[in-house]
């Protein structure tokens, strides 16, 4: 299993993640050999856009809003951004707090991955760490979270905020989960038995939310899609992170092409 491999080259203690988790993933260049966003420039974020099937002048305008609010003129205006001011900017500032948590320390935090997911299985809490072991089970087979979960998932992103003034953020948190977490990341499912009667669900499965969280990892549907627009490599997805060294993944992002 990739994620095993991943695993035993220690990728998941990489520091200085990017606290937005599918700018994280796809500015890594330990998980697939490069980075999928290659350039932070309006040429990169095209083929990234491409890439995963997205609104490329949407994904331009939070990329160029992701940095402090001094240089979104300048963002706009160059055409590009700066994906290590993102942790500090003007978005972040907005979110006033809410997320996930899960990458907030700049590092992987399985606690808080753990605790989002208790939140929405209850009967997991404090004996179920959503760790290796478990997702390598058959405990985790058909397991989902899906949009019926949603407010559950915005509620506990608000609860990690301090703030007694939550602003746009629980709008922001609820955008990111429904249209780019499920929405992109997940597929349509059919919840029940019978698939003609049964309503279809947008869901990502837990292995796959464990995945992409803890390793920068894409879903099997979105590396099709990236392959496809020739943004990673078939062969690194049967040898992400074997070739790496955890003092090699310390600082993973590559520096931006001048």
């Amino acid at each position: 299993m990739r994620a095993a491999a991943l695993e035993a080259v220690h990728v998941h203690e990489r520091s200085d993640r990017i606290h937005c988790p599918m700018l994280d993933a796809a500015r890594t260049g330990v998980t697939y050999g490069t980075p999928a966003l290659l350039t932070c420039d309006q040429k990169g974020l095209d083929k990234f856009a491409a890439g995963i099937d997205l609104d490329a002048s949407k994904v331009a305008a939070i990329a160029y809003m992701s940095g402090p609010f001094y240089k979104l003129i300048s963002n706009r205006w160059n055409q590009q951004f700066d994906d290590s001011e993102v942790n500090t900017g003007f978005i972040k500032y907005l979110k006033n707090g809410v997320h996930t948590g899960i990458l907030a320390s700049g590092k992987f935090d399985q606690d808080v991955l753990n605790q989002f997911v208790w939140n929405l299985f209850p009967e997991w809490k404090d004996t179920t760490p959503i760790d290796k072991a478990f997702v390598e089970s058959s405990k985790a087979d058909d397991v989902y979270i899906t949009s019926e979960h949603l407010d559950q998932i915005v509620a506990f992103n608000e609860s990690q905020s301090d703030a007694a003034w939550k602003g746009l953020g629980p709008k922001l948190s609820q955008f990111e989960m429904e249209k780019l977490l499920l929405g992109k990341l997940g597929q349509a499912i059919t919840l029940g038995d019978d698939e003609s009667s049964s309503p279809k669900v947008r869901a990502m499965s837990l292995r796959d939310l464990h995945d992409f969280f803890k390793f920068g990892v894409y879903p099997v549907h979105i590396e099709d899609s990236l392959l496809k627009e020739g943004l990673i490599e078939d062969w690194s997805l049967a040898m992400s992170g074997q070739n790496s060294k955890l003092g090699a993944v310390k600082e993973d992002r590559v520096p931006e092409a001048k």
